[in-house]
């Protein structure tokens, strides 16, 4: 996420996985859900995001990946 913001792109976690949150919670563990939700992030996306926001977002995620 930081090196991302370095590239201008805000990001942000990844929402927690469903059976960790208080109204749902359960004692089975779901390590697939569990390993995504500690590393994912939320990459910018609204409904005007324009085809050259796209494409520096796709680049800054490829440089951030190096």
């Amino acid at each position: 996420m930081e090196n991302m913001l370095r590239f201008g792109v805000d990001t942000r976690p990844v929402f927690y996985s469903t059976h960790t949150m208080p109204m749902y919670l359960v004692e089975e563990r779901f390590p697939i859900a569990q390993d995504l939700s500690s590393r994912g992030i939320s990459l910018p996306r609204y409904p005007i995001l324009s085809n050259e926001e796209v494409e520096m977002i796709v680049q800054a995620l490829k440089k951030s990946a190096l």
